[in-house]
C-alpha cells in the first residue's frame, strides 16, 4: 500500500471516530416509546395537544423517543380505550426501549381529567399520574405529569 492511501485510510478514520462514538452514546441513552392519546368524547385538538407535549417534555428531559411508525404499529394491536399498563410493557418491550408513556384524557365539568401511564420494561412500575386542567392548563399539566414519573436523563460523562 503506497504511503498516500494509508494517509488517506488514516484521515477517514479520524473522521469518522467522531460520529461513532456519538452513536455508542446514542445507544446508551435511554429511550421512550410514546402512544397516542387516547380520549373519548374529548375535542381531537385536545388529544393531539397532550401527544405533542408529551414528545416535547420527553426530549427536553434527555430521552430518545421511539419512531412513530414503530410505536403505531405495536399500539394498532392494542384494544381501543385507554391502555392499560401490561400493554404499555408489551410496547416498551417490542419496541425495544427503555420505557413506554401513554396518556388518557376525558372531560367533567368543563375540565379535562389527564392519567399519564409509565411502563418501564425493566418492569419495575407501572407509574401513574393524574391532574385536572382546563383548555388553558392542559399543555401545563400533561408536562408536569410526564416530568413527575420520568427523571431527567444525567448527561454523558465524556471519555
Amino acid at each position: 500500500m503506497s504511503v498516500a492511501r494509508v494517509v488517506v485510510a488514516a484521515a477517514l478514520t479520524l473522521a469518522l471516530l467522531p460520529c461513532r462514538r456519538a452513536q455508542a452514546e446514542a445507544l446508551d441513552v435511554p429511550s421512550v416509546a410514546i402512544l397516542e392519546t387516547r380520549g373519548g368524547g374529548v375535542p381531537g385538538a385536545a388529544i393531539d395537544a397532550v401527544t405533542r407535549q408529551l414528545y416535547a417534555t420527553v426530549g427536553r428531559l434527555g430521552y430518545r423517543t421511539i419512531p412513530d411508525a414503530v410505536t403505531g404499529a405495536l399500539s394498532a394491536r392494542l384494544a381501543p380505550g385507554f391502555a392499560t399498563p401490561g400493554e404499555l410493557l408489551d410496547v416498551a418491550i417490542g419496541a425495544r426501549a427503555t420505557h413506554a408513556l401513554g396518556a388518557s384524557l376525558g372531560a367533567e365539568q368543563g375540565h379535562y381529567l389527564v392519567l399519564v401511564t409509565l411502563a418501564n420494561a425493566d418492569r419495575s412500575g407501572p407509574f401513574l399520574a393524574r391532574g385536572s386542567a382546563d383548555a388553558a392548563t392542559l399543555e401545563a399539566v400533561a408536562d408536569r405529569l410526564a416530568r413527575s414519573l420520568l427523571p431527567a436523563v444525567p448527561p454523558a460523562v465524556p471519555l
